[in-house]
């Protein structure tokens, strides 16, 4: 066709009226451009394309691939599930859908651009909100030839009592590009692609690829994929990244001698025989861990430090399963602790990483006291040196580990104390004065330390950062209330308090001043006592002339404590799953701190006081009435939450908090008798005398009580209830009554909560109108 020879010209004018033709020609012009496509002349076949690109644009068709394993399966197990979507593109566009997997829907949006192969493609994932969506930067695409996108982990993870736990559903996604020039209409080719037919494409294309050049992913994901059958018979075993994928391939098929080729070369590295390079190491040491290799513990500890991010992940949730498991002897597992605690891997390390903070909690409850304790005892400075960009996830971890120690009765080797001192004019004060106060139970801390901490706490209030000098802050009132310090320095702390009450942040004052109440007496105050603008430079005049010329004893006003007996009782509600996490008894007095370290390095004390109409104020938060149990949300900081960890870094957005599993803590608190000692003591009770109270708290003649009572019977599902509120529903009919009843299975009530739900949705119909 001459038009399209015009296209060639050297005369701009003929080039440009040969494309008005063509273009005026329409589809009469489609057969003879697609003939010179292959046109010698490179400027010709530029231009052809993009006519065609106007006239008849191919229909491009992307196949999307998501491959998953069983939830906490090994990283070497094979994909369990297969889930595709096809979709259909003009050259250019945007498109967005959803892959439903076993636990959720998972969204996405694909974009592609350029008009001839290679294309641009870019994949993002939505997080949870859907105005927010992240994925790995744009890639080019060959027609015909996979490419996997990226590996993703979703986390679920766990924190309470002191231990992490995590699962993971693993999944790898990628896509398949097919030209599809025939297809009249997007729809339509779409409308023809059965999910089998583009599983097979999708085999039939890593089959192909498999003997030509293909990239180390694809390899992994052929092996794992046991759908893909035609493996080449002949191998590449290069030294590279590539040569070692199909190593790796061939260790999960089980070939034969494939751990001894790996192993091997293991061998080599470490004798120093043959150098791997760190990224061939990166990519080794996760399934060597996990296939259990000789030299792999090895392996992993010399080159701990120098790990990519996904790798550790990989890594942590690898280790984590077979100390679980008690895969691991004491000495192999304490070879771990001790890669872990090496400076530059306290330094490198993601600590913050979910699997991490698993892996550590199973691995250090794992160990002997005694030899975890050792091997902690001389890397204290390392440990809890500051480091901005990963402290946030390696120091709580630590204190954990410290909280762990204290609690059992194990005085802290090494110097730990000077650090972590260091640490109380910082956000971790509350955790730091914790340990310091439980190890002084065990063995008293020396003068030195209660000075350099007094010091230091009069610091961090002094500090600019609200955030730090609220836990400072916290941490003062504690130690105020500490029996133990010694009243040489209980006055050196009283005295720091008077001096640098003007230098505290506002907020802060007035807590100061409480604590200076109670430990040098009520000052007088006038009767009225409007607070001007000089109020807190009379009030540290004050305060320092009482320093000055003390009184000799603050006689006693206050009434004798009542002494409270306080049930304790911590459960992890997960639907009709019940689990009881903890359990204890305390008799103790109100207006006394029972100071005591959660194993999870945060502060659990007990503070009771008195309230009006004869209710205990609990922890300064809730009130309790006597002999009245209630549920409720003490441990904030215990918590199950959902995220997601990719090779290609998802962000922050792809983070989920949204779970159903709830922690409660039940309280029941009744006046007792004062011990003869007048300690506080502490109690073992049972779960079954738990059970027995609430049953004997069921009172018809207090409704309240009876509220509150079938409403903890109903979000715990006391089966041993059942009885006792079938007797209550025979005497009255109430709907709480019903509510409890039907969570444990009996259907008794349920004529009774229809009606009430109905009654009130005509209600409100009626009030909105």
């Amino acid at each position: 066709m001459k038009l399209v020879q015009d296209l060639g010209s050297d005369d701009w004018i003929v080039r440009d009226e040969a494309t008005h033709e063509i273009l005026e020609a329409g589809s009469a012009a489609v057969a003879p451009l697609r003939s010179c496509l292959n046109d010698p002349d490179p400027e010709v076949r530029e231009r052809v394309r993009e006519l065609l690109s106007i006239l008849s644009p191919n229909v491009l068709t992307i196949d999307v691939l998501r491959l998953g394993r069983p939830v906490s399966s090994k990283i070497t197990a094979p994909f369990s599930s297969a889930k595709t979507k096809s979709l259909a593109f003009r050259s250019g566009g945007i498109q967005m859908s959803t892959i439903q997997t076993g636990t959720e829907e998972r969204r996405f949006q694909i974009t592609l651009r350029g008009s001839s192969p290679p294309y641009l493609v870019e994949i993002l994932f939505h997080g949870t909100s859907s105005s927010s969506m992240t994925g790995p930067p744009p890639f080019a695409v060959v027609p015909g030839i996979p490419y996997v996108v990226l590996t993703e982990d979703r986390v679920v993870s766990e924190s309470a009592s002191g231990k992490t736990i995590s699962q993971n559903d693993v999944s790898t996604w990628a896509i398949l590009l097919n030209e599809n020039i025939e297809a009249e209409t997007p729809n339509e080719s779409t409308s023809q692609r059965s999910e089998a037919s583009t599983l097979e494409r999708f085999k039939t294309a890593i089959n192909s690829d498999l003997n030509n050049q293909p990239k180390p992913e694809t390899v992994l994901l052929a092996s794992q994929w046991r759908a893909v059958k035609d493996w080449p018979l002949v191998q590449p075993d290069s030294e590279d990244e590539l040569g070692d994928a199909w190593r790796v391939a061939q260790l999960i098929q089980n070939a034969e001698g494939a751990r001894r080729q790996i192993e091997s070369r293991i061998e080599k590295h470490l004798s120093g025989e043959l150098s791997l390079s760190s990224i061939r190491i990166d990519q080794l040491i996760p399934f060597a861990l996990e296939e259990n290799l000789t030299g792999s513990v090895e392996l992993f500890s010399r080159h701990c430090a120098d790990l990519s991010t996904w790798s550790q992940h990989l890594i942590w949730n690898c280790l984590d399963r077979k100390i679980k498991n008690n895969s691991f002897e004491t000495e192999t597992a304490l070879e771990i602790l001790r890669a872990l605690l090496r400076p530059e891997s306290l330094a490198a390390l993601r600590w913050s990483n979910s699997h991490m903070a698993s892996l550590w909690s199973s691995l250090t409850h794992s160990l002997p006291l005694d030899r975890l304790n050792s091997a902690l005892a001389n890397e204290w400075d390392e440990i809890l040196g500051e480091d901005l960009s990963q402290s946030t996830g390696r120091i709580p971890l630590f204190f954990a580990t410290m909280a762990y120690l204290s609690n059992r009765d194990t005085i802290l080797e090494g110097d730990w104390i000077q650090p972590t001192i260091e640490l109380m004019a910082t956000q971790y004060a509350e955790s730091a004065l914790g340990v310091i106060l439980e190890q002084d139970h065990l063995k008293s801390i020396s003068d030195e330390h209660w000075s350099d901490l007094i010091n230091e706490i009069d610091r961090g209030l002094k500090s600019t950062d609200t955030t730090i000098s609220l836990r400072v802050r916290n941490s003062a009132r504690n130690l105020s209330e500490y029996q133990n310090v010694p009243k040489k320095y209980r006055m050196m702390f009283v005295t720091a308090l008077v001096n640098g009450l003007l230098d505290y942040n506002g907020s802060h004052r007035s807590v100061v001043d409480q604590i200076l109440t109670r430990q040098l007496g009520t000052m007088p105050r006038k009767t009225n006592n409007t607070r001007k603008e000089d109020y807190w430079e009379m009030r540290s005049k004050q305060w320092k002339e009482r320093m000055d010329s003390p009184v000799e004893e603050i006689a006693a006003t206050e009434e004798a404590p009542r002494w409270i007996q306080l049930t304790m009782a911590d459960v992890r509600v997960a639907g009709s799953d019940i689990k009881v996490l903890g359990l204890q008894q305390l008799t103790i007095p109100t207006d006394v701190r029972y100071h005591a370290l959660g194993d999870d390095g945060h502060d659990a004390s007990i503070y009771l006081e008195n309230s009006a109409g004869g209710s205990i104020r609990f922890s300064g938060s809730m009130l309790l009435m006597i002999d009245r149990p209630t549920l409720t949300r003490w441990r904030t900081r215990w918590r199950n939450w959902t995220y997601r960890f990719s090779s290609a870094r998802l962000g922050a957005e792809s983070a989920m908090v949204r779970s159903s599993v709830l922690f409660q803590t039940l309280l029941i608190v009744s006046e007792t008798e004062p011990p003869e000692d007048g300690l506080i003591q502490k109690k073992d009770v049972a779960w079954e005398d738990v059970e027995d109270y609430l049953i004997s708290a069921l009172d018809p003649d207090s409704s309240t009580d009876m509220y509150m009572t079938t409403d903890i019977i109903s979000t715990l599902r006391l089966e041993r209830a059942r009885p006792r509120l079938g007797e209550l529903w025979e005497e009255k009919q109430t709907v709480s009554l019903a509510r409890a009843l039907l969570s444990l299975g009996d259907n008794r009530g349920r004529p009774l909560l229809r009606k009430t739900v109905l009654s009130t949705r005509s209600r409100l119909s009626r009030d909105s109108q």
